[in-house]
């Protein structure tokens, strides 16, 4: 998944992307010259525990650039 591909899908709703998957799926993240992906912490949405990864295209504290991942999902920089 691209910057821009997480950015187009998540302009309508102005929050953090949420990607809930099964325990053997895995999301690529792809780092660009616009922006570097890198875990930034974990976060309790409802009761469920995801790491949170951050595109350093915007300000740490916009949630616009976080990525929360489920904890299962195997995880892929690239």
């Amino acid at each position: 998944m691209s910057f821009d591909d997480v950015m187009q899908q998540k302009s309508v709703s102005q929050q953090s992307l949420t990607i809930n998957a099964s325990q053997n799926d895995s999301v690529t993240l792809i780092n660009s010259p616009e922006g570097m992906w890198d875990f930034s912490g974990q976060r309790a949405v409802e009761g469920q525990l995801f790491d949170v990864w951050h595109n350093s295209a915007l300000s740490q504290g916009d949630p616009l650039g976080d990525v929360l991942i489920e904890q299962t999902v195997h995880v892929r920089l690239q």
